[in-house]
């Protein structure tokens, strides 16, 4: 068990609180950093609404820093996909555009300081059930195809304005090249 203090349970391996939307290994740059964690916060201690992105990096999976100043996203919250597109020479982030926004865009970066500004790629159609909402897609490289598979939350009850006490999430297949 690595030493932590105020340890809340043997598992914990960081003294910060929030979800991990991904953990992604990274060889292209520095060997120091070569394990990225993806993490989400909010809201804070007066509950104000808000989703912050801080980036941490690893050499081990052991032990975790804090890339100070780095900030992956603002506004969205886990699940999130990321691979690196070895044609563009990039790592790209599939991501939610914001806290509630239950579409997918990206940004890319090369560097994990700078980021491109999001795109929007995938939206629910008609096909999809009434309301359904796409809750995040996890995505990868295979065999030069990119697949993703988004996350299709519906069949929620909505009473007093709160859905989430039910429904399903049910993976589709979406691709690229």
């Amino acid at each position: 068990i690595l030493p932590l203090e105020n340890r809340i349970a043997d598992n914990e391996i960081m003294p910060i609180s929030g979800e991990i939307g991904t953990v992604i290994e990274d060889t292209v740059n520095h060997p120091s950093e070569r394990y990225k964690m993806l993490l989400t916060q909010g809201p804070d201690q007066e509950h104000r609404l808000w989703i912050d992105g801080p980036l941490l990096t690893s050499p081990d999976l052991l032990h975790w820093t804090v890339a100070e100043g780095v900030r992956w996203n603002v506004g969205t919250e886990p699940v999130v996909g990321c691979f690196y597109n070895k044609f563009k020479g990039c790592f790209t982030i599939l991501q939610r555009p914001f806290w509630g926004d239950r579409r997918v865009g990206y940004v890319e970066t090369k560097d994990w300081r700078h980021f491109t500004p999001y795109e929007l790629c995938l939206q629910c159609d008609p096909m999809d059930a009434p309301l359904a909402e796409i809750y995040g897609m996890p995505a990868m490289e295979y065999e030069g195809r990119y697949i993703g598979f988004p996350l299709i939350y519906s069949d929620f009850t909505t009473t007093n304005r709160v859905k989430f006490n039910d429904g399903t999430i049910k993976p589709q297949l979406a691709y690229s090249w």
